[in-house]
């Protein structure tokens, strides 16, 4: 038979790649490959050794693609709480729940699970989990963020890319307007 012979099994031929960027790149690192998701408990207590707040798509939690994290989380005895209000386009009043979720509790950090709008809902609640400023506020004027919590972004569509991006968007339907904002604190 023909061919290239590996380890012969899937999982072999996919582990898990880790990238660290280093000068203007996003800080920290970028994770991918098999099974991936099982190393979230050991990545998050080495950001913090406080409660995390997971905040996912709730498609994704229902049909059990967040469990591999959720179990990898327990494995390494993390302390965490799942908040899933997210609309598909999320409004900027889903994107204000989920900061008040964030700002309930001490969180050492902030885990995103999903496509774009659970990831940029994410990115915000990690901005603004410790700020006084409103969301609308915070969208004119970026500077007003000067600290974020760490996060770990997790996608589970291939679509915009956001968990590597300084961009998050989010919708205010009552002036019909798509809200986008760049800043450094989103990486």
């Amino acid at each position: 038979m023909n061919g290239i012979c590996c380890d012969d099994t899937y999982e072999a031929m996919f582990k898990p790649i880790t990238m660290r960027f280093v000068g203007t790149q996003p800080s920290g690192h970028l994770s991918f490959g098999y099974d991936v998701a099982s190393m979230t408990g050991r990545e998050i207590l080495q950001l913090t050794n406080g409660p995390v707040l997971v905040i996912a798509d709730n498609t994704v939690v229902k049909l059990g693609i967040a469990q591999a994290i959720f179990d990898s989380l327990e494995e390494y005895n993390v302390e965490y709480d799942v908040f899933t209000d997210i609309q598909p386009e999320p409004y900027i009043k889903d994107a204000a729940r989920a900061v008040a979720a964030a700002k309930m509790k001490d969180y050492g950090a902030v885990i995103g699970i999903g496509g774009g709008s659970a990831l940029d809902t994410a990115k915000l609640a990690a901005a603004m989990a410790r700020s006084d400023a409103d969301l609308k506020s915070v969208f004119d004027d970026p500077s007003l963020i000067t600290s974020c919590l760490p996060k770990i972004l997790i996608p589970t569509t291939s679509g915009t890319g956001t968990e590597v991006t300084r961009w998050a968007t989010i919708w205010n339907y009552n002036q019909n307007e798509k809200m986008s904002i760049e800043a450094e604190w989103l990486l």
